[in-house]
C-alpha cells in the first residue's frame, strides 16, 4: 500500500497490525486456532513496517524478537506468552528476517555512535601526543 502510495490503505493496514500487538506478540488466525503460540517472525515484519514508516516501535517488540535468539546466533521460530522457547527450533528464515527488521531500526540515539567514535579518536590522539612529547629518557629506558 505505502509503495503503491496509497497512505489511507498504508493507514488501515497499520491500524490492522497494531491492533494484532497484545504486548507479547501478534495475535492473529493461527494463533487463536492454534496451541497459542507467537512466532517471532511475525515480531520482526512487524518491526520492520513500523520502522519503514517511521512509526514509533511499541515497548516490548525488539525484546520479544531479541529473546529467541539461541546460543549459536539463531532465532527460535516461536514462544509462549511466557517467552518461552514453547518447544521451537530456530531456522534460517526466522533469523533472516529478524536480522532484516533489526538492522533496519535505526537507534533511538542516533547521536550515539557518532559520540562513541569520537571520544575515541580524541583519546587515541591524546595518548599519541602524549608518547610524541614525553621526554627522551622515558622512552630509552634501559639504553
Amino acid at each position: 500500500m505505502n509503495r503503491r502510495g496509497n497512505a489511507p490503505g498504508t493507514l488501515e493496514m497499520l491500524s490492522v497490525l497494531s491492533t494484532m500487538w497484545d504486548g507479547k506478540g501478534m495475535v492473529d488466525e493461527p494463533f487463536k486456532a492454534g496451541p497459542g503460540i507467537y512466532q517471532t517472525y511475525k515480531d520482526a515484519l512487524y518491526q520492520l513496517v513500523l520502522t519503514k514508516l517511521s512509526q514509533p516501535i511499541p515497548i516490548g517488540l525488539v525484546d520479544s524478537i531479541l529473546r529467541m535468539q539461541g546460543l549459536d546466533g539463531g532465532l527460535h521460530t516461536g514462544y509462549s506468552a511466557n517467552s518461552t522457547y514453547a518447544g521451537t527450533g530456530e531456522n534460517t528464515e526466522t533469523t533472516s528476517i529478524a536480522i532484516i527488521g533489526l538492522s533496519e531500526q535505526l537507534p533511538s540515539h542516533s547521536w550515539l555512535y557518532p559520540s562513541i567514535i569520537l571520544f575515541g579518536v580524541l583519546v587515541l590522539l591524546a595518548v599519541l601526543i602524549v608518547r610524541r612529547y614525553r621526554p627522551l629518557s622515558h622512552r630509552l629506558v634501559g639504553t
